[in-house]
């Protein structure tokens, strides 16, 4: 099974149901300034078109949740990548101050979400959208064959483009057995956590976690170096300002499976630690971990410690 959505997303096209996502709802007049004081990313770039990552950080800047912006005429929308229910929810309501005019709300109930991928995700959904023609990181209203969506084109995990389709829980099996009808296969969850590690995209759960600052997962783009103070900003400047950067999430091959957890040795130093671990049909036993530096260099001979048993591995790749 998982042989057959693979090929379809490399070859074709697929559709995957985010049920680990989420989505808040940020209301009142102070909204900006409110996610300006606890974000990454500086709000004053943001559009009415464009949705940025944006990284919500700890005290010690360790990753809280990681979201997608959209803003709304009355809200600023947060696709949350980690799940429903996270922490951020309460994170961000434990810092409302008792004067800001600001509302957060967990919309994750009234929602799905679904990812397209596949080099002919862009052509089928232009058979069921109203209008196709959209820059990376843009989002739009839409309708889908009669149902009020949100879309969102960003990178894609098989090929240079996907999207991201917000829709009614309740339309959500009008809208899946419409991509269905076109060719789409879903994908089940074990096929997609294997796209997932290949193209190197971290996850909520696994890789975006209080373990980790932002800079440490290859999340620059999400980090503003130059807005005011927020929470976590001043470790996170230091970082930035002094090459303070001492690991980073790599992709790792192994002679052999391994798992979410395993040590990550170099001679007889622990290095890392294996965050994601899959069977891929193109590479075979693969990994997403992270090493300490200078061991995120591609070609670095690793050993990575599963039952007591050290299984050989190699650095492909650190993702930036």
């Amino acid at each position: 099974m998982i042989e057959i959505g693979y090929t379809a997303a490399a070859e074709g096209a697929v559709f995957f149901k985010q049920t680990q996502m989420g989505m808040l709802s940020i209301r009142g007049e102070d909204r900006r300034d409110f996610l300006q004081r606890q974000t990454t990313y500086d709000m004053a770039d943001l559009g009415k078109d464009n949705a940025p990552m944006n990284v919500l950080t700890s005290p010690t800047a360790r990753i809280i949740e990681v979201f997608q912006m959209i803003e709304r005429q009355d809200a600023i929308e947060l696709v949350t990548l980690g799940r429903p229910g996270s922490n951020a929810y309460e994170f961000l309501k434990s810092k409302i101050f008792f004067m800001d005019k600001v509302e957060v709300i967990d919309r994750s109930h009234e929602v799905t979400i679904i990812d397209v991928e596949g080099p002919n995700g862009e052509e089928i959904l232009s058979k069921i959208e109203a209008d196709q023609k959209m820059e990376d990181e843009e989002w739009r209203e839409t309708n889908l064959n009669g149902t009020r969506a949100t879309v969102i084109k960003q990178g894609g995990l098989t090929g240079e483009f996907g999207y991201r389709l917000i829709v009614p829980k309740e339309s959500e099996g009008k809208v899946t057995a419409q991509l269905e009808d076109l060719g789409m296969v879903e994908l089940g969850e074990d096929a997609f956590e294997v796209i997932r590690v290949e193209a190197g995209s971290p996850m909520g759960g696994n890789e975006l976690n209080e373990a980790y600052t932002p800079l440490e997962i290859g999340l620059m783009n999400a980090i503003s170096d130059n807005k005011g103070c927020y929470t976590g900003q001043e470790v996170i400047a230091r970082q930035i300002s002094y090459d303070k950067i001492t690991k980073r999430l790599a992709r790792i091959e192994m002679d052999e499976g391994a798992e979410q957890g395993s040590e990550i040795r170099v001679d007889d130093k622990k290095i890392g630690v294996i965050t994601s671990a899959v069977s891929s049909p193109r590479f075979g036993a693969l990994a997403l971990g992270v090493v300490k530096l200078p061991f995120d260099e591609p070609g670095t001979q690793l050993l990575i410690r599963h039952n007591e048993k050290l299984i050989k591995g190699r650095v492909q790749n650190a993702l930036r």
